[in-house]
């Protein structure tokens, strides 16, 4: 497979996840205090340091493997 369409198809996820991020950041800082009520709010800000540090992660293994000539 080529290399660009293998960037594509790896870094098309990666930015997903960034968004997906952003988006559970908007929702869980604009209903914060509902979330306190009901005890929930550290399960959310919890995956939402998940869900940033997958993106991380994933963001370093793809510009790892592109200073490696492997994608």
């Amino acid at each position: 497979m080529n290399r660009l369409v293998l960037r594509i198809i790896w870094i098309i996820p990666n930015i997903f996840f960034y968004l997906m991020f952003i988006g559970v950041s908007r929702f869980v800082i604009k209903n914060a205090q509902g979330l306190v009520e009901i005890n929930r709010l550290f399960i959310w800000v919890f995956m939402m340091s998940m869900l940033l540090l997958v993106s991380i992660l994933g963001s370093f293994r793809i510009w790892k493997w592109i200073k490696e000539g492997e994608l």
